[in-house]
């Protein structure tokens, strides 16, 4: 097994130019009156869910309140202070299931340190994807984590990136609390 440095930080990415940046979205209104949007042809729609209202009057304070045009099929529709939203919220209001469509690239390792200049590495690598970029769930590698964590009966680490940020930490195996393994530790 070998190490994986991990280098850097990712760069931060506008909302609103992304948003800006798509040609076509595609819609569904919920029951309450809200309209819920996502990209046409994006290779990651998941990541770009926005919500807001079409009622004149109702106002929202997404987007410090901007109104902002999303081209559809079927015209321009104009929302003030839309927000970015996600797709367990989109799921859950409208049945629309685009909670497989995330972007996302990670390690798996049996430890993690850290270096003088800030950098984490991943300590004996168990997975790595090989490529920026691999679409399915949000929670793909945290799941993917907790599955070797629960297969090994051990703690392992995971660092997952999106456009949208990172996360690293560890994954206990399933119904072992860190308190709980250290205690079984300390009797062997």
């Amino acid at each position: 097994m070998s190490d994986y440095i991990i280098e850097g930080r990712i760069q931060m990415r506008s909302a609103i130019a992304d948003q800006a940046s798509v040609d076509l979205w595609d819609y569904v209104q919920d029951g309450n009156g809200n309209v819920w949007l996502w990209p046409v042809n994006h290779i990651e729609p998941g990541a770009m869910v926005h919500v807001g209202s079409i009622t004149v009057g109702k106002r929202s304070e997404g987007y410090a309140g901007r109104t902002m045009r999303f081209p559809t099929k079927d015209g321009d529709i104009l929302i003030q202070g839309p927000w970015h939203s996600n797709t367990d919220a989109l799921y859950k209001a409208t049945g629309k299931d685009l909670r497989d469509k995330h972007l996302t690239w990670g390690v798996i390792s049996k430890g993690r340190k850290y270096l003088s200049d800030h950098r984490t590495v991943m300590v004996d690598v168990l997975h790595i994807d090989p490529t920026w970029g691999v679409v399915g769930m949000f929670e793909r590698i945290d799941n993917l984590a907790q599955a070797f964590a629960d297969e090994r009966d051990e703690v392992v680490y995971y660092y997952c990136q999106s456009h949208g940020g990172s996360s690293c930490g560890p994954v206990y195996p399933t119904g072992k609390s860190p308190h709980k393994l250290k205690k079984a530790k300390s009797k062997s």
